[in-house]
């Protein structure tokens, strides 16, 4: 499954850009700002918000609200309006097209993508040396203007994916402490998809990312475990065991043991402690 930031960089090699202009911004607070709102924009561009608050509104997609550590990417051949809120809004933007010139009209940069990649030392200081010598003319000044961009892509795209990847772990670790709260409940893949919001396939996809292993096959193992555990260490029947691990059909539950386990759980509670 591609995450956002990995179809932007498999667009990006597959389709080299060259950086047009840079142009840092800003926008008064409380207002709204139509210089696209009868004339379509004539590039794709990379914007990060660098202060405040602005909702944008590409033509035919939903609103983008942009704060400091939020970016989007392409937006060509769209209408826009900026409503800003109180306080202001200031934002870089480079605007930029595909070498091969026939495919800026193709959907992909057409399309808005919004990102969310906060602000690192490095994305900073590239930020700062683009808008420096961005009026620097020169063929040797173009090379460097363009490597320094592509570096700025490469961070925003990372600085997205290491975001991304400390969010999705706090929903696996509240997944996880979850399941050993509630391993006497029903609990489906379903259900625990739906506490964080997420469809069923990308929860189970997340799941395996950061544990190796998918939800419910973990979920059982855990209740295996823990049965051992009681088994061992406790004078509850097995029936009592297997209802305190989610489990109320005895029969079905010592199948399930033995085949997790190696062995029946009465054979498990004659071993010796």
């Amino acid at each position: 499954m591609k995450l956002i930031y990995d179809e932007i960089a498999e667009r990006l090699n597959a389709e080299p850009v060259v950086l047009l202009d840079v142009h840092r911004t800003t926008l008064a607070g409380e207002g709204r700002y139509e210089g696209h709102k009868e004339r379509p924009t004539t590039a794709p561009a990379l914007l990060l918000a660098l202060h405040g608050e602005a909702v944008f509104r590409f033509g035919g997609s939903p609103p983008i609200r942009l704060t400091p550590g939020c970016a989007s990417l392409g937006g060509f051949d769209r209408t826009l309006t900026i409503d800003v809120a109180a306080g202001g809004f200031s934002y870089v933007i480079f605007h930029f097209e595909p070498v091969v010139a026939e495919r800026l009209g193709g959907l992909h940069w057409r399309e808005v993508a919004q990102l969310y990649s906060p602000h690192s030392v490095e994305l900073t200081g590239l930020i700062e040396q683009l808008c420096r010598i961005s009026p620097v003319p020169g063929q040797l000044e173009q090379l460097h203007k363009q490597t320094l961009f592509y570096q700025l892509l490469h961070e925003v795209l990372e600085s997205a994916r290491r975001y991304h990847n400390s969010q999705s772990s706090s929903v696996v670790e509240q997944a996880i402490a979850y399941m050993h709260a509630r391993c006497d409940e029903a609990l489906t893949l379903d259900a625990l998809a739906e506490m964080f919001g997420m469809k069923p396939k990308y929860f189970s996809y997340l799941f395996h990312k950061f544990t190796g292993i998918r939800p419910i096959p973990y979920l059982i193992r855990y209740r295996m475990n823990r049965a051992r555990e009681l088994i061992l260490y406790s004078e509850l029947s097995i029936r009592e065991i297997a209802a305190q691990v989610g489990y109320y059909d005895p029969y079905y539950f010592s199948r399930l043991f033995k085949k997790y386990m190696g062995m029946s759980p009465s054979a498990i509670r004659e071993l010796p402690r």
